[in-house]
This record gives structure tokens, sequence and C-alpha cells, in this order.
């Protein structure tokens, strides 16, 4: 059975489903995310920028898995000086509150620094051949897990992924490709672009010693979607027959968000579809920081 890398977990028939009463107190427009992966281990860095658009002057709540440390907090390039620093409170069970000083209507630029061992979410393992992989597992409200954001499938917005690995591993990610930058120790920064708005769940990243092998174009009406194929197996010919159902299905349904279709048979892709029951993030700050 073909399954998808990285966007049939995410699929966007779940935003079809009836919509959550809860939605978030403030609008993302864009997030800008860099992501560091370890050559061992599961200790990743990482800084999210957001920019978003205020509804109300009420604070923003975002959750991050409580395993991480956030080291730094900027509030429209507020905070990068000791004299100057943002104020914001570290939330009990993981994550950040970040008051502000702007009414509804207006838009606000945060940035957030962090660093811990991912256990949820984004998923670092060994296959059976012993080969180093690393896959983000997002569905259903697991993106919190590694990124700080509020986890809502409402809440979309345009994406920005940089992406640093060992020079051996092939990055792919939600989005097109933009450039590979070299860099020291033989590590190369992978950037991707993601122009159409998409929920938490579809940032996703992956990282392991990968092959790219473009499928062959496939008729559709709508714009189609290219199904490069990702070993191990399917078969080229069976990720054609995907890619021909999927371009077909698109003239019953809405556009399909991604650029790109990468398939595989990825490791614990039975847990996607596992429900977990959301965390309330209604709880007040613990303690100041800044």
């Amino acid at each position: 059975m073909i399954l998808s890398l990285l966007f049939l977990l995410q699929a966007p028939f779940a935003a079809r489903t009836d919509p959550d009463s809860i939605l978030p107190q403030h609008t993302p427009l864009h997030h800008d995310l860099t992501i560091v992966l370890p050559d061992t281990g599961r200790h990743i860095l990482g800084v999210l920028t957001t920019t978003w658009l205020l509804r109300s002057d009420k604070p923003l709540e975002l959750e991050l898995d409580s395993i991480y440390r956030i080291v730094r907090v900027l509030t429209d390039g507020k905070g990068e000086r000791r004299l100057a620093r943002a104020e914001y409170a570290l939330l009990q069970s993981g994550g950040v509150y970040i008051p502000h000083a702007k009414a509804a209507g207006d838009t606000l630029r945060t940035t957030i620094r962090y660093h811990g061992d991912a256990r949820n979410g984004l998923i670092i393992r060994t296959d059976s051949a012993g080969r180093r992989t690393i896959f983000a597992d997002n569905w259903p409200d697991r993106a919190h897990d590694w990124i700080p954001l509020y986890d809502h499938p409402s809440a979309k917005a345009s994406v920005t992924l940089h992406v640093e690995a060992a020079g051996e591993l092939q990055v792919v990610a939600t989005g097109v490709l933009q450039k590979i930058d070299s860099l020291p120790r033989g590590r190369r920064l992978w950037h991707f672009e993601q122009a159409e708005k998409i929920p938490p769940y579809g940032i996703v990243i992956g990282a392991a010693r990968l092959a790219m092998t473009p499928v062959p174009p496939v008729a559709c009406e709508l714009r189609c979607v290219p199904f490069p194929r990702i070993p191990p197996p399917p078969s080229t010919a069976r990720s054609a027959e995907w890619a021909t159902w999927w371009n077909s299905s698109a003239a019953t349904s809405d556009p399909f968000p991604m650029p790109g279709f990468p398939t595989c048979s990825p490791p614990r892709c039975s847990e996607a579809w596992r429900i977990r029951p959301r965390s309330s993030t209604t709880e007040r700050p613990t303690r100041t920081v800044g």
C-alpha cells in the first residue's frame, strides 16, 4: 500500500470535517522555521518566526512540548539586547505566553528560539537496515510537540522552512525546494517555500539517505501534482497509478495545496491515525521570564 511520506498522513481531507469550535485567538499569516537536526542523538535546535494578524489585545499562548527549553523570545525584534528584553512567560505544561500592547487588526512578529530532545511529532530513529531517519508525524495535533505554535487546523499560514542536516542525508519537506547551502563540517542547509496556506499538521520535514525518482507525468484536468518516488518501495509503476488517481480526484475536490506529493513507506505510519486528546491552552503562566 502506497503511503505518503510527508503529505498523505497530513492529508487535506482531514480539514473537511466539521469545523472545531475552538479557534485561535490570533491569526498566523506566515511561519519561518529553522530546524537544526543532530548527527547523533535527538537534540534539535529551532527558531520560529511568525507574523500574526491580531484579533484582539489578548496575549499569544503558544504550545510546545515541555521537554524543550525556550531560550529567547522576540516581539517585532525587541528582546535581542539584554536592556530591551521582550516580556513573556512559560506555561507549566510547555509553551509560551506572550503579551503585547497592540490592538485588533495590527500585525505582530514573534521569534522563539528553543532546543531539546525530540520525543514526539518529530520521530528520530534507525530503520531496519540501521540507517538514521528523521521524519515529522504531526497528525492530528502533534506539530506543537516540536514547533511552538497554535496547533489547530484553522490556524493556516504560509511557511518557509530551513533544515540543517548532515551532508549524507537527503531532506524533503513541505513546499518547493529553493536552494541548498553548503556549511562547515560537511553539513548542508535546505531551504523550502510553501506559498499556499496550510494547517500546522502540514508543516513536515524528513531527512534520511534517500533517492528521488520522478514519476512520469499524468493527465489531469486541474494543476498536476508532481509525484517523486522515494525508496523504499512502492515501485515507480505503482506511484504512477497513485498519481493518476490523485490528480483525477482533484476534479471533484478543492485544489491540492501542496506543490508536490512524495510517496514511500515511512516508519511508524500506522501511528499517524492514533487520536490523542488535545491539551488545554487556557492555563495561566507560572513564571515570568522577561
